[in-house]
Formats: C-alpha cells, sequence, structure tokens
C-alpha cells in the first residue's frame, strides 16, 4: 500500500519521489511508536500497518489484507496511467 502511494506520487510529478520515503517513516510512526506517543486512536488507524493481522498472536483474517491489497492494485493502475499520460522528454 505504502509502496503503490509513493509510485503514484512520483507518476504525477518525479520531485514527489521524497514523499515515498515521508509516506514510509510516517506510517511506520504512527503504527509502530501512536501508543508510546499517546496519539489519539483515529490518528493511529491512519497506518495502513496498523490493519494487517499479527499472525503469530492473533489468528488471521482476510478482510483488512483483501482491503489493503485492492486498494494498492487501484493506486498502482492510476500510477500507470499516470506515467502514460506524462510527458518525459
Amino acid at each position: 500500500m505504502v509502496t503503490a502511494l509513493a509510485v503514484a506520487a512520483y507518476s504525477l510529478r518525479s520531485s514527489w519521489s521524497i514523499a515515498g520515503w515521508g509516506l514510509v517513516a510516517g506510517f511506520l510512526t504512527l503504527g509502530q511508536l501512536g501508543e508510546l506517543l499517546r496519539l489519539p486512536e483515529k490518528v493511529i488507524q491512519l497506518s495502513p500497518y496498523v490493519h494487517s493481522p499479527r499472525m503469530p498472536v492473533e489468528p488471521f483474517s482476510s478482510g483488512a489484507p483483501i482491503v489493503l491489497g485492492t486498494l494498492a492494485a487501484l493506486l498502482m493502475m492510476l500510477a500507470s496511467e499516470g506515467f502514460r499520460l506524462r510527458d518525459i522528454d
């Protein structure tokens, strides 16, 4: 999901490639350190890493991975269209 967001940003404008690293850092911070930093639950839920099941501890449920995979596929298709429409000379 994060990779798809980064590719979509890059497909719009190559100078936005740094946004991909910012997304990775932000989502990891929210997912791993959100509770430690006492962030509100709504802010922590923005991270896609929070929604994937923690396999050894929790039983597997296929809902969240299917939704995240579908969103990632849609973003990659939009990014592909963005690359196609971009004029790179």
